[in-house]
């Protein structure tokens, strides 16, 4: 028995050689790269969910204020204009019922009135339509530009019309009833009048400004 396993049992070597599992080539079965390609994840978006043009819907705040808003201009003009317009009713009034009387000389009187009662009708006139159209002007009435322009052009001409005619009507009675003294008094009178000219036409000139304005035209058109 000895002689025939010469030397111990059958060369075996351990178990016969497996080597492993069947070759798998490095593993699983090639996958190329792992899973089927997805190009770059979730079905192609073209840059995530789909475009929103900038995100919400334009809403452009609460409703209505996407709308032009309507000018003020004619609102503050009335107000002003109101304004305005009482204290020049209350100037002529007063002016026209404490008319110049007393006893002078020549024909100075009579023209003081007469110039008096020109200037003040006229402006009396103005005034109230001022007035109607400061409070036309409050409540965007169509009509508010339009008697702006007539009072605020009436106001110009009227100021310059007065200063022509205290030349005319006036100052020459003046120098008639005091001649040097008279006529010297006459020339500061026309000069202080013209400055109160230049002075009071400031205001009927931003009328004529403000209200012909497009804003101010169009808040006043019907809706």
């Amino acid at each position: 028995m000895n002689g025939q396993q010469q030397g111990g049992y059958p060369p075996q070597g351990g178990y016969p050689p497996q080597g492993g599992y069947p070759p798998q080539q490095g593993g699983y079965p090639p996958q190329q790269g792992g899973y089927p390609p997805q190009q770059g994840g979730y079905p192609p978006q073209q840059g995530g969910y789909p475009p929103q043009q900038g995100g919400y819907p334009p809403q452009g705040g609460y409703p209505g204020q996407g709308a032009p808003q309507r000018s003020s201009a004619p609102k503050v003009m009335g107000i002003l204009m109101i304004i305005f317009a009482c204290l020049g009713l209350i100037v002529s009034l007063y002016r026209l019922s404490s008319s110049p009387s007393g006893e002078l000389p020549g024909d100075f009187l009579k023209s003081l009135k007469t110039y008096v009662m020109i200037t003040e009708v006229v402006g009396l006139l103005l005034s109230i339509t001022h007035l109607v159209g400061g409070i036309f002007a409050v409540g965007y009435k169509p009509a508010a530009p339009l008697l702006a322009t007539i009072y605020g052009a009436g106001a110009l001409g009227m100021n310059m019309v007065g200063v022509i005619l205290y030349y005319v009507m006036v100052a020459p009675k003046l120098k008639d009833v005091g001649g040097t003294v008279g006529e010297a008094v006459g020339n500061l009178g026309g000069a202080m009048l013209i400055v109160m000219t230049v002075l009071a036409s400031i205001w009927p000139v931003l009328v004529l400004i403000l209200m012909n304005t497009k804003g101010a035209k169009a808040a006043c058109r019907p809706a």
